[in-house]
């Protein structure tokens, strides 16, 4: 990526950065703080608490129902896309071994960084990111630079790891999968 192009992509993140990050969060140096909770407020919460409705559905009912798993859907995206398994590790940058140990185990619970990382080596949009990332317990936040940064990054179709890490280290942020 030439210096204008990645000067260009940094002021777009960082004006994305400031009208999507939550007030509470660290930003150049200033900390805003949540305002103090009232008793007021204190009284509702226990009230929401105390009159939250009861499940319609058993255990099991649930239980039949559960949804894909991390390991099923990232090999429902590899079909539905028809992209070539070895690519997707490649693009990700992870190692043969733990695709392996993703593949032979249903209930495999990726690390944050590489369920990132194979968000990006799929190529998926931010819909299917959040989905997939979902299934490994894990979500972008917005009180967070570097969700901000991936977030920004994925709808606007930068999935060269090279590129988001380099933005990412631009902003101090830790990289993903090298």
């Amino acid at each position: 990526m030439d210096d204008i192009k990645k000067k260009q992509l940094i002021l777009s993140i960082d004006k994305y950065i400031e009208e999507h990050i939550e007030p509470e969060v660290l930003l150049q140096g200033a900390l805003c703080k949540r305002a103090p909770r009232t008793p007021k407020a204190d009284k509702v919460f226990d009230e929401v608490k105390i009159c939250s409705k009861k499940p319609d559905r058993s255990l099991d009912e649930i239980v039949l129902h559960v949804d894909d798993t991390f390991q099923q859907k990232l090999f429902n995206f590899i079909d539905t896309k028809k992209l070539d398994e070895v690519e997707v590790y490649k693009k990700a940058h992870i190692d043969r071994r733990l695709f392996s140990k993703i593949r032979s185990n249903i209930n495999f619970k990726p690390s944050r960084k590489t369920a990132l990382s194979l968000c990006f080596g799929l190529e998926l949009n931010l819909d299917e990111s959040r989905d997939l990332l979902k299934r490994a317990g894990y979500y972008l936040s917005h009180s967070s630079v570097s969700d901000l940064i991936i977030e920004y990054l994925i709808q606007n179709g930068v999935y060269d790891l090279m590129v988001v890490n380099e933005i990412l280290f631009n902003y101090k942020q830790e990289p993903l999968n090298i």
